[in-house]
């Protein structure tokens, strides 16, 4: 008698394992099939490089007024071949807090040098036609009163993450290292809109203090 009640435990045993098994790999196939919920206006690689290098500039122009107030500022952005839109975002932000900016040491009082330590993206596929970019920029901020003291000098790295659709049109993106392609294809249209909106704010600054 214990010899058939033995190979039952056993065959429930086997039973569990098996049904165990396929419940995992059902799960595995539910998790592997979900989508990744894509973004309405995904902005375009240049105009989401723009937008994380404009939060770092906004913070700086707000911390610069804070310590400054209103006097000539130059403004060193290093690279010194790296793109114009770095410059122009930064000074659109100074610009807007009333700040008069210099791209030149000639009037100004004080220094704020911008070094763009790294500026890079990479695309994943995340199935079901359609994929993740990932833009990284690490930003070295130092400002330097006439009077040699540093109010601030540090790093600020800012990321960010949209879902797309379609298939990833490369892998890795180095934007420091592929400079001439990059600017042609992508930043030069975005930097004729921002150099519009500075020259605007220009004109209404130089009306208001006539």
């Amino acid at each position: 008698m214990r010899r058939p009640a033995e190979g039952s435990r056993r065959l429930r045993a086997i039973m569990a394992v098996v049904l165990l098994g396929a419940l995992s790999a059902s799960l595995s196939a539910s998790l592997c099939a979900q989508e990744v919920p894509l973004q309405e206006d995904v902005p375009t690689e240049a105009e989401a490089i723009a937008l994380l290098i404009r939060s770092v500039a906004e913070e700086s122009a707000i911390a610069v007024a804070s310590s400054c107030g209103a006097e000539p500022l130059l403004l060193r952005v290093l690279p010194e071949d790296v793109a114009p839109v770095v410059t122009q975002v930064f000074a659109e932000e100074m610009i807007k807090r009333g700040i008069a900016v210099r791209t030149t040491g000639e009037g100004a009082e004080h220094t704020l040098t911008v070094e763009v330590r790294a500026l890079r993206s990479s695309t994943v596929s995340s199935g079901n036609s359609a994929y993740l970019r990932k833009i990284e920029t690490v930003l070295g901020l130092h400002l330097e009163r006439r009077d040699g003291s540093v109010p601030f000098s540090h790093e600020v790295r800012r990321e960010r993450e949209d879902a797309l659709a379609g298939d990833p049109p490369y892998d890795r993106r180095n934007h420091l290292r592929e400079k001439s392609s990059w600017w042609q294809s992508w930043i030069e249209p975005a930097l004729v809109t921002v150099t519009a909106v500075v020259v605007v704010v220009l004109l209404f600054t130089v009306r208001g203090s006539s």
